[in-house]
């Protein structure tokens, strides 16, 4: 089951990126931007159309909670925030056909080798550091449909 709120500890990583489900059994949303002019539909939400560049038509959507692994890699480096090994991917959202970067996240423990391009994800909520106030940041993040 997909995480759905967030605890007293835990912050978004970004205000606005995702939206909450109204019950515990929905999945989260990404939220992004389709522009009223062209009809390009981004990933976060943005004010102005990257592709034919008009303002003020871009209106807020709720993108689809469900993708496919379109490429990934296993990091083995360490830095402060992630302790290796870890998952990132590129997720094609469907049926937008938009292409995000997210940490691919799931019972993979060691066993990466579940991973492959074209398997179907879900998004979820994953915590992915802390921050200097000793919060959980939690991310979006993306897992393989079982």
């Amino acid at each position: 089951m997909s995480k759905t709120r967030l605890e007293l500890n835990e912050v978004s990583i970004r205000e606005g990126i995702f939206e909450l489900p109204p019950s515990p059994n929905e999945i989260p949303r990404l939220l992004g931007s389709r522009c009223r002019a062209c009809g390009e539909v981004v990933f976060p939400e943005l004010e102005i159309c990257p592709k034919c560049d008009t303002e003020e038509r871009m209106e807020k959507v709720t993108l689809s909670h469900r993708g496919r692994l379109y490429s990934y890699s296993i990091v083995m480096q360490s830095t402060p925030e992630f302790k290796p090994p870890y998952a990132v991917g590129i997720v094609e959202l469907v049926p937008e056909g938009i292409l995000i970067l997210s940490h691919i996240v799931g019972n993979l423990g060691e066993e990466f080798e579940k991973l492959e391009m074209g398997i179907d994800l879900e998004l979820t909520l994953a915590p992915i550091c802390v921050n200097a106030q000793g919060q959980r940041v939690v991310s979006y993040a993306f897992t393989p449909v079982k």
